[in-house]
């Protein structure tokens, strides 16, 4: 049995095997027994009948029992008409043993299995489940515990079997993390348990939910936008370029406002960085180009001003790069491939009044050619 289960209950069995009706009843009886055990009531046997003595086992402590009850027999004639006094047959020793075990107690932790913060793509450590046994007593059952459930993107796995008293497993209950898609996600694993021993059928135990999180984040993504006129923006990616064109020397300026947005959707990091300014092209003046860092996924940070000095002949160009960081404030910080930002234009010089001579003569001269050749067609 187990502690806190039915008392065992043993038998002694006893017959009375006289022949016929003239012989005595038998009269049987615990007469000693181990402190602790419970005798049961005496009985009488007729002739040719048997029957049996119980004794009782508490299972209030864990242990194997053993030891020696003795038996008191006795021949009666009671319910003779010859009044002779009970005749003592002597004391039979009998052996008895009996098993009382102390159910598993089973330990779980932690109760919470939390991957943090981590990001798509990301090889991410198997996390453990603990399982103890905190059974007492000198004979207690072993621990059966198994893993499962959880869901996407969770996968949980494990069995420990036969963990004794006083034991713990911390590594064969095992949930990992798949990263393959960014978002928040929550499941719930069962961890099944048993008590067992060899002798009596599994107990099974309460089980235990644990709880599973994880935040699986996108990379944060730089992109660059042109707010306004004043410039052409193109490419992507890594690589923008910005052209104030081919103007005319004059003593202004062309301005042009960028927009650096965190293009990551969902769930996601936060974008940081450091521009790197470059050297030359000294037409141009910036302003807005400073250290930031916390752009979440969809934001953008304006303020990005570039402008073009027109005011001396000649063609510029400059190169800024971008130095950006994919973070989540849980992981390090990762760095992202530059993107990098050319910067050019070209000023020419006014033209002189004999080039706008030559301009006007050879427009006219193209236009004297065709009047002459509709003229011809018509003749």
């Amino acid at each position: 049995s187990r502690v806190g289960g039915p008392a065992l209950q043993g038998s002694i069995g006893v017959s009375n095997p006289a022949p016929d009706i003239y012989t005595e009843r038998l009269n049987a009886r615990i007469a000693a027994s181990p402190a602790g055990t419970v005798p049961g009531a005496d009985i009488v046997l007729n002739p040719g009948t048997s029957g049996s003595l119980t004794l009782g086992l508490p299972t209030s402590t864990a242990g194997s029992f053993s030891g020696t009850v003795d038996v008191a027999l006795a021949s009666s004639s009671a319910g003779t008409t010859s009044g002779a006094p009970d005749a003592p047959l002597g004391i039979t020793p009998v052996s008895f043993t009996g098993r009382v075990y102390a159910p598993a107690v089973a330990t779980v932790g932690p109760m919470v299995v939390n991957f943090g913060i981590v990001r798509v793509g990301d090889p991410i450590a198997t996390r453990t489940i603990s399982v103890g046994n905190a059974a007492t007593g000198a004979l207690t059952d072993t621990l059966r515990a198994s893993l499962s459930g959880g869901g996407t993107p969770f996968t949980t796995s494990g069995v420990v079997a036969g963990l004794a008293a006083g034991a713990t497993d911390a590594a064969s209950l095992q949930v990992q993390l798949a990263t393959g898609s960014a978002g928040t996600f929550g499941g719930q694993a069962q961890v099944q348990l048993t008590s067992q021993n060899p002798d009596l059928a599994d107990l099974p135990l309460a089980a235990v939910s644990i709880g599973l999180q994880a935040q699986v984040n996108a990379l944060a993504q730089g992109v660059l936008t042109l707010a306004g006129t004043g410039a052409s923006l193109s490419g992507s990616g890594t690589s923008y370029t910005l052209d104030f064109g081919t103007v005319i020397v004059d003593t202004g300026t062309l301005t042009a406002n960028l927009v650096l947005g965190n293009a990551a959707v969902g769930t996601a990091d936060a974008l940081a960085g450091s521009w790197r300014l470059g050297a030359g092209g000294g037409a141009f003046t910036l302003a807005g180009f400073d250290s930031f860092g916390g752009l979440a996924a969809g934001g953008t940070l304006g303020g990005l001003t570039v402008s073009f000095d027109i005011g001396t002949e000649g063609t510029f160009e400059r190169v800024l790069v971008l130095n950006g960081f994919s973070t989540n404030g849980s992981g390090p910080d990762l760095m992202l491939d530059d993107i990098s930002l050319r910067l050019q234009g070209q000023v020419a010089a006014i033209p002189e009044p004999g080039t706008y001579l030559m301009m006007a003569l050879g427009l006219l001269a193209i236009g004297g050619m065709g009047w002459r050749r509709r003229h011809a067609l018509r003749d």
